[in-house]
């Protein structure tokens, strides 16, 4: 792998604290015990949705009616009472007794790119989210962003799936660099780490689904449309960890749930399949959906707190045209209990007659459309469900079918007895003995059955379908029966495509008549339900949501930027949001200068709209646009909705800026108002300093961000210098005399010894303030020569940490050699004050942004890339309002900001912030000529003197030559001195010393150049070309 260069980031955007996700919802969980919704967005951010409780309420139970799990030793008569509780009602539901609200939420901004997945853990007290900044990160609920831990950097690309597995405190992670890692939840480390097979030995495919069977098996799905199912005990050398490769699906598998007996999968495909991991073929083909299936979920899989056991007994999926589907499965057989006594029990048919009747049943329900694609799913117990779609989080109606699941496995089970029946009166009607074992005749035939899909293996099962029996069933007969000919709608599917032919929606004619029973519900659909007895053509079935519309509503937050554009001068730039409001930015203090509102910015734009305010904003640019042309001293991005500014090595020396342009956008930088603020050691002198002084942009933002921590390790400094002195005082005092003398007389072998590793009788200090990596004065064993350090013992070659154990060595050294009469002077150099500077001369200003001046909530980040690497990779986020807090904290104390600063901040940052050290870099140079003017081309009306054209008198020639190169920021007015002090005579005005600015004017192209141009503005705004700038030079006209 290439070496990562390292850098810092921070993001700029709208914050949504108290509101929706500003981009869709990727994944959510729900706790039952916290009674609160998480939701991970495209926006880098984790929210912790409120609910506030209210009193249950019967409104919308319309139609009550009986749930029938009593045994009934008379089947027909179980059906007849399901059908009679059921038809003419409408489909149940219970009323949430909670409602959400944005305002009541709690944000985690703690990744700057789309967070993918999102898992409950360790019993709800925390969240593992997953993001594209290749991170896992800990969120502790109970806490805030300062209480947030990562995981260790494993994964190079996306990290798309995590799942749990909560018995073993471990969780498997996977993303689009095809590594599937298991992680240890105690220390966040991996246990173990291999790669996703696809089709080579050494082909790795991306991971776009994961789940796990809660013990050693773990499943992936990818884009190359199998399942791999690996054990984690077997070794994963030449991927003997993968046991077994299910084909089955044509495209993508975009979705899996997995418990110990089968696999759920959704894919691209439109199906949905359940697998039997007893012989690793498809049990059951659902074809429901028409569209890709992006989400599935069930009530374990959204609240893995209040669920131990994953089971498939009731499923949740969604799909691309936003159609969310319920799949009632409660009377599979393969499910290991039901809530009541089968009355078809393993005595009635055998295991080939049961493969049959779960090919029939599957009651499938369309509980919801939505106005776009289903991105997520999540289950708040049985009352309702959340979709995740891209202009909002909806939250819909749970429609009960359990009763009608349970009267279509009855109904299956009659109509397939009655099928054995009359079979077995035909063979004895022929003769033939019917076989003792009717598994034996049937076993090849239901084998290969189970092992095809339902739209192959039903062709000519399902025309053996028919009504229940007459015979069996005579009071059904007497019932009213629906007109065949006409329209119905309906909100049940067939798991093997389009509307079910088993129940539809429709009033009788004598209920049309009762005005209470109109569909007057806002949210559910309320047509009672009637069994079909006999099968109506699909195509007179219009297929019906059963909510009309979401009961609560959360509109994504209009706050999202779409595109932007950077100023001249690189610290300013426009930038359109998503609900039409254009703001000017300053990403060199962080904030909005400018905010131009759009009449409708409470909603989303369209396409049109957008379109239209964006040539609106290009007017705009050209309005606001600066003078001054700089180069890029960081580079912008929009990421997750918002602006991300990096800060990298190559890029911070590549931008000065003078003095004068610095105080006119930040007047609080002037130099008489920096001379009143205070150093480390007192008031600053006052600093002269012209308009024509450089400063470089970067390390100006670098000190002031991280002044607070310069400070800190100033202090930390100190006291470890402290500390190495008081040592050698004591030492000195428990010595005896000769060793005493030896000291006096510097002996510097034996002064070394005092730093060695060597033991020693010196006592030990007990440590008062525990052992950290950030504490500067502990001593924590007097006889090791680590008992002065804040460094743990190995620290990255790229980090302040490196710079700051140097220091300590040099120390040591120094004390070595001059004993412990005075202390050493320090080796930081910190750019924020001016008695610790020696380079230059003591009134040397330098500017610096006061803290209060960055917004608190600014999110920066420490970040790693390299061409190995599918992004820029989060090394450490942190915010501006934890480093301000440092001011309070004691350098005794405990402190992970500190210690995480010092191993992640590369050296450049730290060079640049504690050694006053700036890679300065060589601005590139300009070429250029300069000309007299030729005054006989001037026009009449221009004068010089009084007088026009040729009888203008011409300026003193030139000593050398005209053609010169210089540094890019050069400026006009310096242009106009060098020329007066390279003319070979003096003219009236350099006697009377007037400056050559009030008396002298450069031109290119025609244009008059003011004295602030720099030769940078004038090739990139007037020359616009590669070749030498012509400049031509002439008095002042009248």
């Amino acid at each position: 792998m290439a070496r990562p260069k390292k850098g810092l980031s921070y993001v700029l955007g709208d914050a949504s604290e108290k509101e929706n996700h500003i981009l869709p919802i990727n994944a959510m969980q729900f706790s039952l015990a916290r009674l609160q919704l998480y939701t991970a967005g495209r926006d880098g951010a984790v929210k912790a949705w409120g609910a506030t409780e209210q009193a249950s309420s019967s409104e919308f139970n319309f139609f009550p009616g009986k749930d029938y799990f009593e045994n009934q030793a008379d089947v027909a008569e179980t059906i007849l009472k399901l059908e009679t509780s059921l038809s003419s009602s409408p489909v149940e539901y219970c009323m949430p007794s909670s409602t959400y609200d944005p305002s009541i939420t709690k944000s985690f901004n703690v990744h700057f790119d789309w967070v993918n997945d999102l898992k409950l853990v360790n019993k709800d007290r925390h969240l593992v989210s997953a993001s594209a900044d290749l991170s896992l990160k800990l969120i502790d609920l109970d806490g805030d962003e300062r209480d947030v831990q990562k995981f260790q950097n494993v994964h190079t690309d996306y990290v798309k799936k995590i799942s749990s597995i909560p018995l073993q405190n471990s969780l498997v992670s996977g993303g689009l660099d095809g590594k599937i890692v298991v992680w240890d939840m105690n220390i966040l480390a991996p246990v173990l780490s291999f790669q996703n097979n696809s089709s080579g030995l050494n082909s790795a495919s991306s991971i776009y689904a994961l789940s796990n069977d809660d013990g050693h098996l773990i499943s992936t799905g990818a884009p190359n449309n199998t399942i791999n199912l690996y054990d984690r005990r077997v070794t994963p050398d030449t991927n003997t960890n993968l046991i077994r490769k299910l084909v089955g699906h044509q495209d993508n598998v975009r979705c899996l749930l997995m418990n110990s007996n089968f696999i759920l999968s959704g894919s691209s495909d439109s199906t949905i399949k359940l697998w039997d991991l007893r012989n690793f073929n498809v049990y059951k083909t659902f074809d429901a959906h028409d569209d890709a299936v992006w989400s599935l979920c069930t009530g374990a899989s959204s609240d893995p707190g209040s669920s131990s056991v994953a089971d498939f007994k009731e499923f949740y999926s969604g799909d691309k045209a936003g159609n969310i589907i319920k799949t009632d499965l409660n009377y599979l057989s393969t499910h290991s209990a039901y809530d009541e006594e089968d009355p078809f029990s393993d005595s009635t048919f055998t295991s080939s007659d049961q493969a049959y009747i779960d090919e029939q049943i599957g009651l499938c329900t369309l509980v919801a459309k939505a106005p776009s694609a289903i991105v997520s799913l999540c289950v708040e117990g049985n009352s309702s469900i959340f979709a995740s779609c891209y202009d909002s989080l909806q939250r819909f109606h749970l429609p009960k079918t359990r009763n009608l699941a349970k009267y279509q496995y009855l109904r299956a089970c009659v109509e397939h007895a009655e099928c054995l029946d009359k079979r077995y009166d035909d063979d004895l009607s022929k003769g033939i003995d019917s076989p003792t074992d009717q598994s034996d005749l049937n076993s090849d035939f239901y084998d290969i059955i189970s092992h095809l899909s339902t739209d192959s293996a039903n062709f000519d099962l399902a025309s053996s379908r028919s009504g229940v029996s007459r015979a069996l069933l005579p009071q059904m007969s007497r019932k009213d029966s629906l007109d065949l000919s006409g329209q119905y709608t309906s909100m049940f599917l067939s798991v093997n495509g389009g509307p079910s032919g088993e129940f539809v929606n429709a009033y009788k004619d004598d209920l049309l008549e009762d005005p209470r029973l109109t569909n007057t519900n806002c949210f559910v659909d309320e047509t009672p339900i009637e069994m079909l007895l006999n099968p109506v053509p699909p195509s007179q079935i219009i297929t019906i949501p059963f909510n009309k519309c979401p009961f609560q509503n959360f509109t994504i937050t209009p706050k999202s930027i779409v595109s932007k554009k950077l100023f001249n001068n690189k610290r300013q730039l426009i930038a359109l949001y998503v609900n039409g409001d254009i703001k000017i930015w300053d990403i060199f203090v962080c904030k909005i200068v400018k905010l131009i509102a759009h009449e409708n910015n409470r909603q989303h734009l369209s396409e049109d709209e957008l379109r239209i305010r964006s040539k609106e904003m290009d007017l705009l640019f050209q309005q606001y646009q600066t003078n001054e042309v700089l180069a890029n001293w960081c580079e912008v991005y929009i990421r997750s909705g918002k602006l991300m500014v990096l800060l990298s090595e190559t890029n911070i020396g590549n931008v000065e800026i003078y003095y004068d342009e610095l105080v006119k956008d930040y007047p609080s930088l002037r130099a008489d108002l920096e001379a009143s603020q205070k150093s480390i050691s007192g008031p600053r002198k006052s600093c002269m300093v012209s308009n024509d002084t450089r400063f470089w942009l970067a390390r100006i933002f670098l000190a002031s961000v991280f002044q607070s921590y310069c400070l800190f390790e100033w202090e930390s400094d100190k006291r470890v210098r402290e500390m190495m002195r008081n040592y050698l005082v004591h030492q000195r005092s428990v010595l005896s005399g000769d060793e005493a003398s030896s000291i006096d007389n510097d002996d510097v072998s034996k002064k070394k010894k005092l730093f060695s590793r060597k033991s020693s009788t010196a006592p030990r200090v007990k440590n008062n303030g525990g052992q950290c990596a950030s504490n500067g004065s502990t001593l924590t064993d007097l006889s090791e020569s680590r008992e002065f350090s804040r460094l743990p013992l190995s620290v990255p070659d790229d980090s302040i940490a490196k710079m700051l154990t140097s220091n300590e060595h040099l120390y040591k050294e120094k004390y070595s050699i001059q004993g412990h009469k005075r202390a050493v002077d320090s080796l930081l150099r910190l750019y924020i004050d001016g008695t610790t500077l020696k380079e230059g001369s003591d009134d040397e200003y330098r500017p610096v942004i006061p803290e209060e001046f960055f917004p608190g909530d600014l999110l920066l980040m420490i970040y790693e890339t390299s061409a190995d690497l599918g992004n820029f990779r989060d090394l450490y986020t942190f915010h501006v309002s934890d480093l301000k807090r440092l001011r309070r904290h004691s350098v005794m104390g405990e402190n992970q900001l500190v210690d995480q600063l010092r191993i992640n901040l590369p050296k450049w940052i730290g060079a640049s912030i504690l050694y006053n050290k700036f890679p300065v870099k060589e601005q590139p140079k300009i070429s250029f000529q300069l000309f007299e003017v030729d005054y006989g081309l001037l026009p009449p009306h221009k004068t010089i003197g009084g007088k026009t054209q040729k009888k203008i008198k011409k300026l003193p020639p030139m000593e050398t030559s005209i053609k010169l190169s210089s540094h890019c920021m050069l400026r006009v007015g310096k242009i106009l001195q060098f020329l007066t002090e390279k003319f070979e005579s003096r003219t009236t005005e350099m006697k009377m010393k007037t400056p050559a600015t009030e008396w002298l004017l450069l031109e290119c192209k025609g244009q008059e150049l003011d004295s602030r141009k720099t030769l940078q503005t004038i090739k990139t705004l007037i020359w616009k070309s590669s070749t030498d700038i012509e400049l031509y030079f002439h008095r002042k006209f009248d």
